[in-house]
């Protein structure tokens, strides 16, 4: 986020220390959120970052995105959904009870991306706070999941391509997938960035 935004390079946003956010409703993340989210990005004149929104774990801060899953009847994303969750995925125009959370380091690192099940005025569930839990303190302990097969690996990894961090196979391509392909090491080699 640029430091201009503010007198002296101050920068605004909303930090929820991660004891806190785990007991939060899911409705929280969601409407309320969302209006503190659109708030912040109006007083900072700087609306398409995602950096606003931080946990604090550990002493250490991590931007996060939370939304509902919506999808047109019939999509393939119902499908994706319904295959995983089963008949208690709903969703489309009146709401879903489908949600994403991504989380990433300060240096844009993606540390962790789930999608789950929940009730809208109910908790995070236990597995999804978990599993952002151990992400987080796998980051503060200088490991990372590899964007690609998922192996632990220490930071920084093998390389990097956009938010995603890999291990020396997936990035050399003698797994993941792309395997026997030139790895993740040849896409961001053709990557123009444009």
């Amino acid at each position: 986020m640029s430091s201009d935004n503010w007198p002296g390079g101050m920068l605004a946003a909303l930090i929820i220390p991660w004891h806190a956010a785990k007991n939060l409703k899911t409705c929280f993340f969601g409407k309320q959120l969302k209006e503190l989210r659109v708030a912040l990005k109006v007083a900072t004149r700087y609306e398409y970052d995602n950096s606003h929104d931080r946990f604090e774990y550990m002493g250490l801060e991590f931007p996060f995105s939370f939304h509902e899953m919506t999808w047109g009847i019939g999509s393939e994303l119902e499908k994706t959904y319904r295959s995983k969750f089963g008949r208690d995925c709903h969703g489309g125009p009146n709401g879903s009870n489908v949600r994403m959370l991504n989380i990433w380091s300060m240096n844009q690192q993606k540390i962790h991306e789930e999608t789950f099940l929940c009730e809208w005025a109910g908790p995070l569930p236990d597995g999804a706070v978990s599993a952002a839990e151990a992400a987080m303190l796998r980051f503060y302990n200088k490991e990372i999941a590899c964007s690609d097969c998922g192996d632990v690996i220490p930071l920084p990894g093998a390389g990097r391509y956009f938010a995603g961090v890999y291990c020396s196979g997936c990035w050399e391509g003698t797994k993941g997938c792309y395997r026997g392909k030139g790895g993740w090491k040849k896409t961001e080699s053709e990557e123009t960035y444009d």
